[in-house]
């Protein structure tokens, strides 16, 4: 409702009144920064919960000490907090050398990073698809949504707004490296990814993520298809195809991901002999195959749900004990209609197909079993961006503030949608 009566006050006040780019634009940065701080503004009273909160900072002897050489060293081993996450241990490491153990001050940089997040989609959606007000309103579903409450009021969470600043920073840098290619821009993807992998492995799809956005909005791939040198011959060798279809531009946009694979992949070697180091996986005996593989498949009706009506929040859920023949049923069915659905609009609606991913960003939680949970909200915090990407697409075709072009500044907004 927020969101809605926002959309036609501005649209009401750029035809009416004129309003130059600049203003709107600062308008658009107030109502997010803005509504975010009134929401969550009352974060500085909370506590430290006795729920990881002591095992990530009040009762943890290496972060309530702050920054020292043994302190930096333990942060980078398998340590016995969690698996392997050597900068958000840092990071609370920097704040009780800033603040010592408030909680207020320390969930205030949480709540800093969300509202950082919430602009960079702002500005990742704004650039990719020329609709300012409409991408507007999709970040602050973001900023204020219920479901990401747990991981900005959470101190312990810090790992998931922190993971999710360095994973939307490398996107909105892609951007504008498809356009210039730079390679000090690649190299920085690079980096912020692996910051990001540091900080919280399941961000570990970014380079999936990207041959998506390649798809639609950037369309790369429509435009190097039209390119008479993608085409190789019928009667060549194997070899000579592969070798030609390497050398073509869609070839070029698919092995250029191929060092994020890689590090995606390590990461998640380390991330698998950390958690079997701590003991963390709960084993086969415990919770068998096929109820994972239950879970995996109805969670993702109960993270569709939260997604649109959040209520009965809980820091987590009771894992399944029997499997309900309905439930596997309508989840089974819901899921193959729209996996269906989105691939064959997959023209007239290109948004659908991007943001819908059938685990929703979280279900994977469920068969991994790192915990015996049915499932929980923080991993939708960057897990339903794509589901976000998806609801910004429907949007597009509503009537729309359309700006002057420009190539001032980081926001450059075309009249015809996405470049």
């Amino acid at each position: 409702m927020v969101s809605y009566l926002l959309f036609h006050m501005f649209t009401y006040a750029k035809v009416n009144f004129n309003l130059p780019f600049l203003f709107t634009r600062a308008v658009i940065l107030c109502a997010i920064i803005g509504l975010t701080l009134f929401v969550y503004w009352d974060v500085q009273n909370h506590q430290f919960l006795n729920f990881d909160d002591n095992m990530y900072v009040s009762s943890n002897i290496h972060v309530k000490n702050g920054f020292s050489l043994e302190n930096v060293r333990w942060a980078f081993t398998f340590t016995d907090v969690s698996y392997w996450q050597p900068l958000p241990l840092l990071s609370h490491m920097l704040d009780s050398q800033l603040f010592g153990l408030k909680p207020g001050p320390h969930l205030l940089v949480n709540l800093a990073m969300h509202i950082f997040n919430s602009l960079l989609l702002f500005l990742i959606i704004a650039k990719m698809t020329g609709a300012p007000i409409k991408a507007a309103l999709v970040a602050l579903l973001f900023a204020i949504h219920p479901l990401n409450v747990e991981s900005v009021a959470w101190l312990a969470e810090r790992k998931t707004v922190l993971s999710t600043l360095f994973f939307l920073a490398a996107v909105f840098i892609y951007i504008h490296y498809t356009k210039q290619k730079r390679k000090w821009m690649y190299a920085s993807i690079l980096c912020l990814y692996t910051l990001g992998l540091m900080t919280k492995p399941p961000i570990l799809t970014f380079p999936v993520l990207l041959l998506l956005l390649d798809y639609w909005p950037l369309k790369r791939f429509g435009k190097s298809a039209a390119d008479p040198s993608d085409r190789t011959d019928a009667s060549a060798t194997p070899a000579n195809r592969f070798i030609s279809f390497c050398k073509s531009d869609t070839g070029r946009i698919i092995l250029e991901k191929a060092p994020f694979f890689v590090l995606s992949a390590l990461s998640l070697f380390i991330t698998m002999v950390s958690v079997v180091h701590q003991h963390m996986v709960v084993n086969q005996a415990i919770v068998p195959v096929y109820l994972r593989i239950y879970n995996l498949i109805v969670s993702i009706i109960h993270y569709l749900r939260m997604m649109a009506w959040p209520v009965e929040l809980s820091i987590f859920y009771p894992f399944p004990r029997t499997i309900v023949l309905t439930d596997l049923a309508l989840a089974l069915s819901l899921v193959a209609f729209i996996t269906v659905a989105a691939f064959m609009t997959r023209r007239k609606r290109p948004w659908l197909i991007t943001g819908w991913r059938p685990d929703t960003g979280g279900a994977l939680a469920g068969y991994r079993q790192s915990f015996h949970v049915y499932a929980h909200d923080r991993p939708l915090y960057h897990g339903d961006l794509g589901m976000r990407r998806a609801a910004a697409g429907p949007l597009l075709p509503l009537p729309e503030i359309r700006f002057v072009h420009s190539d001032a500044g980081l926001f450059r907004f075309p009249h015809q949608g996405p470049e």
